[in-house]
């Protein structure tokens, strides 16, 4: 079996604020000071990303959507950081064990990450955060022969540290549009029975280094609810590249709908 444990991103920010010395009050003046109340915000999202998974193991692809969603806070200390936790599961069947027709291969992803979202300048911010993935293949005969015990060709868990930038502008009232790249780097261990998540590597543990990128619209509704829909691609390969560039590749478009209290 593998393992694929996910340490997710960590990162930073500066923000500069300069003031001119002709705008100070004079003596005569009584210096009015800053509005600084800043509250706290809350929101909840429901999360669907139609992925499409692809290793250089198969010729074909799969699908696997991943349903689940996401919880934010914005502290009230006016720094503009937001902590994000996001859970997505996904399972499908899909007979793609060429050399056993009657097997079927059935996959489950479960992806989880925490991440903060820090202002960096302008319209930009850092995303740092860690992301755990758990990521099986079963294979199944039941169907041709009832009563077999199912088979767990890979258990994998990785861990993933990323440091990312994001960036979004306004496009019109109640419209923008985002981008973010992200590079993350970690550790996969496990076992496996049979296949292998990466093909040519005979050691089932290591580093892996990838990356994450996508770019999409965001909508408001109104003050409490909005929606995104972005397309997202991810890729990881082992750090030490045997075997050749043995990545397994995950992307397809992703709708959110936001509700902010």
């Amino acid at each position: 079996m593998k393992k694929l444990s996910t340490l997710l991103l960590i990162g930073s920010c500066v923000v500069a604020f300069s003031a001119n010395a002709a705008d100070l009050p004079s003596r005569k003046q009584s210096a009015k000071a800053p509005d600084t109340t800043c509250g706290s915000s809350w929101s909840v999202s429901a999360r669907e990303w139609y992925t499409t998974h692809k290793t250089d193991q198969y010729t074909s692809s799969y699908d696997l959507p991943l349903t689940g969603g996401s919880v934010s806070y914005t502290p009230d200390n006016c720094s503009g950081i937001t902590y994000i936790f996001t859970s997505l599961y996904g399972t499908t069947g899909e007979k793609l064990n060429n050399l056993s027709s009657n097997w079927e291969n059935k996959y489950r992803r479960w992806d989880s990450e925490l991440t903060a979202q820090i202002p960096y300048v302008n319209n930009f911010a850092f995303n740092v955060g860690g992301r755990f993935v758990d990521f099986k293949q079963i294979e199944d005969n039941s169907q041709q022969h009832p009563g077999t015990i199912s088979n767990i060709t890979f258990d994998n868990k990785i861990s993933l540290a990323e440091l990312g930038l994001l960036y979004n502008a306004s496009i019109s009232n109640g419209i923008s549009a985002f981008a973010s790249l992200g590079y993350d780097i970690g550790y996969i261990s496990g076992t496996t029975s049979g296949n292998e998540l990466f093909p040519g590597n005979t050691t089932p543990s290591g580093g892996v280094q990838g990356f994450d990128a996508g770019a999409g619209l965001a909508y408001s509704f109104d003050k409490n609810w909005s929606s995104t829909l972005r397309y997202r691609y991810t890729a990881l390969s082992r750090t030490s590249f045997s075997g050749g560039m043995n990545s397994v590749k995950i992307q397809g478009p992703e709708l959110n709908v936001t509700y902010r209290f």
